[in-house]
């Protein structure tokens, strides 16, 4: 079975809602000591709608967005990208389902002798695929 065919075998119902987080955690352990990224988070971003994280320094920001883009998954809850459980995804899965999802890094993840545009598009074209007609 195809990644993509594996994807949609994880889709649940989730009425036009394609970021929803449910009482989601990422807790980081490091010795003796646990710390929390982020502490049962729950959001909802409808279609259409633009959402904007602030906080300060250390207070989570990056580790939800790791979360949401499907490249970290939450030690508690669940999130579902337009429909899809990203927990229950192996890492193959979770690769697939990031090849329809768009990042543009803050800092050190941008090539400077791209533009913004090229800078964007860049991580599709290993994926393109040409026709043989």
């Amino acid at each position: 079975m195809r990644d993509a065919e594996r994807l949609d075998a994880n889709r649940h119902d989730n009425e036009g809602v394609p970021v929803s987080l449910i009482g989601v955690s990422k807790i980081y352990r490091s010795g003796m000591a646990d710390r929390h990224g982020r502490r049962r988070v729950t959001l909802e971003i409808p279609t259409g709608q633009s959402v904007a994280l602030t906080g300060r320094s250390g207070s989570g920001k990056s580790t939800l967005l790791h979360l949401i883009g499907a490249m970290d998954v939450p030690d508690e809850g669940r999130i579902m990208l337009d429909g899809i459980d990203v927990a229950r995804l192996r890492d193959s899965q979770r690769a697939a389902l990031r090849r329809r999802i768009g990042f543009v890094f803050q800092r050190f993840h941008l090539l400077p002798a791209l533009t913004a545009l090229d800078n964007v598009l860049a991580p599709v074209i290993p994926y393109r695929t040409t026709s043989t007609n």
